[in-house]
């Protein structure tokens, strides 16, 4: 099942998967704190838009694009 942006982040930042590392990895610009306080994907967009000066499209398509290798536990539709 393809991932969708309208997936929890808690379910992509899960620390138990190692998510929530794996995203501090490829965007080192946020911090635990960033990290800790998103609760959605839209949130990980727009902190990643935030923190990188980049276009709200653009962000969305790295979270996509980082996600698309990701097992999660739930997503939704």
């Amino acid at each position: 099942m393809p991932a969708s942006i309208e997936a929890h982040a808690c379910d992509i930042l899960n620390v138990a998967d190692g998510h929530m590392r794996a995203a501090q990895a490829k965007w080192d610009r946020l911090t635990a704190s960033d990290l800790s306080g998103i609760r959605t994907k839209a949130d990980l967009v727009a902190r990643v838009a935030d923190r990188y000066s980049l276009p709200q499209e653009q962000a969305r398509g790295d979270v996509e694009l980082w996600a698309a290798d990701k097992r999660f536990a739930q997503w939704s539709l």
